[in-house]
């Protein structure tokens, strides 16, 4: 099941709970019981007297004893029900809470689990199975890697890099090419320089965009690659931008055709007309959090939420630490993951960044060099 059905089914479940028309009765001795327990706020699932789950929702508990509890199958337990407490109530009625329902969703799913389902969204991209995806995570944990790798491993080529080898070709015939910007120049001209070289039939299967794009570049690079996928990597102005939002909004229509129209003022390139149809795919990568996304924007996308606790982001590293940085021996690289997992709660941001760091810091040590000390002074001053 796609994660972002997943919502709505534990959403839709929710808005049940806290209203059942009776206790539903424990039919065999295997089956689990949830209640809501006043003390601690939470629902608590359990078995014989002993503890399976803990929730913030009685579907969390259900679905974690059922499906993901070792202990639950260590003792036999096959189902859970919901029913009353002690004081006779099943518990309060849930407001429905996107950032929470995503919390208990990333308790269930490891993140090794959750980087498997972002290829898996991206190859159905790539297959034009899906219009859209949305990963938002932290930065520095392998998102762009994982994007960029999924494109090399379908053989798809980058439009950009085409772009400039056919520059380069130019150059070598004699062909002006010289797109300097000038202190007169218009915003339309700038725009015209800068995106000038990427003609209707450039070639290439996809493109990148980095940093920050206007509503009006966003538009050109809209038409100028409206067949391909589009990726925008840590491209968070255009999520801010109500009319770079009602762009894309267009873009991701659910119809089967999607017209995009530009009706302000005039676009660089006279060759860009004010409506186009638009039959690529996009690709967002965002480090921001899924709260801080527009809504219309998130329910035109496939979403995995690669949001992680220190824990997490150290199993990860643990998972791929054989594929960083491949010029150090992995003895090395041991040492410098042992030694963020020592000091994890020294360390501002724990990432592959840091990672990095610290394995550099690691191979350059002498025998007269306390590396540790050196790195740990890194790791905590690093912002």
């Amino acid at each position: 099941m796609l994660l972002s059905s997943y919502i709505n089914n534990l959403e839709n479940s929710m808005k049940k709970v806290g209203t059942p028309e009776k206790t539903p009765a424990v039919a065999t001795a295997n089956v689990a019981t949830v209640a809501w327990d006043e003390a601690i706020a939470k629902y608590v699932g359990s078995f014989n007297g002993q503890v399976l789950s803990r929730g913030n929702t009685a579907q969390y508990c259900i679905d974690h004893i059922t499906t993901h509890s070792k202990k639950a199958r260590s003792l036999g337990v096959k189902t859970a029900v919901h029913v009353k407490n002690a004081s006779g109530s099943f518990g309060p009625v849930p407001v429905v809470d996107g950032t929470a329902i995503m919390d208990e969703i990333n308790e269930m799913f490891t993140i090794t689990e959750r980087f498997t389902f972002m290829r898996n969204l991206i190859d159905m991209v790539i297959k034009k199975h899906a219009r859209s995806v949305l990963i938002s995570g932290p930065g520095g944990l392998g998102k762009s890697y994982e994007v960029k790798n999924a494109l090399k491993e379908a053989n798809l080529e980058d439009a950009r890099w085409l772009a400039e080898k056919k520059k380069e070709t130019e150059i070598a015939n004699g062909k002006d090419v010289d797109n300097v910007i000038e202190d007169d120049d218009s915003i339309q001209d700038i725009e015209a320089k800068i995106l000038g070289d990427m003609e209707d039939t450039m070639g290439g299967d996809y493109t990148i965009i980095k940093g920050y794009a206007s509503p009006r570049g966003l538009y050109t690079t809209l038409y100028r690659h409206r067949d391909k996928i589009i990726i925008f990597d840590d491209c968070d102005s255009i999520q801010k931008d109500p009319n770079a939002l009602n762009v894309l909004k267009a873009a991701l229509d659910s119809d089967d055709e999607r017209y995009v129209s530009w009706n302000s003022e005039p676009i660089g390139g006279s060759d860009i007309p004010t409506t186009f149809l638009f039959t690529g795919s996009i690709v967002f990568v965002s480090n921001l959090n899924l709260k801080k996304i527009d809504d219309a924007l998130k329910t035109r996308c496939l979403i995995v939420d690669l949001q992680m606790t220190a824990d997490q982001r150290l199993e990860r590293m643990e998972s791929v630490l054989e594929n960083v940085s491949p010029d150090y021996e992995m003895n090395i690289k041991r040492d410098a993951l042992n030694f963020l997992q020592e000091n994890k709660d020294l360390c501002h941001d724990v990432n592959f960044r840091t990672l990095l760091a610290v394995i550099k810091v690691r191979a350059a040590a002498s025998k007269k060099t306390d590396w540790k000390r050196l790195a740990k002074y890194l790791i905590m001053t690093a912002r």
